[in-house]
């Protein structure tokens, strides 16, 4: 009966700090998260998901263009501007 509690709690945290990952990495600071390029803090060409110019150090938030960078097609993404 132990062991299985013991998988059982290892599966609860497993499946925790899973979800934890995926709403930090949406929308917390990691690099592809939704506000991680901010006009306070604007991105490099090909880093993060922009919202608009001011996001990015090149004033150009390319958008729909995640699949460029192995990320989801719908994420804009600071580029130089073609």
């Amino acid at each position: 009966m132990k062991s299985k509690t013991w998988w059982i709690i290892i599966i609860i945290l497993a499946v925790l700090a899973i979800a934890a990952y995926l709403v930090f990495s949406m929308t917390g600071n990691a690099v592809w998260g939704r506000h991680y390029c901010t006009s306070s803090k604007p991105c490099a060409a090909g880093i993060g998901d922009c919202d608009v110019g001011s996001d990015c150090l090149t004033n150009y938030c390319a958008q729909d263009v995640g699949a460029k960078y192995g990320r989801p097609a719908t994420i804009d993404v600071c580029e130089v501007r073609p």
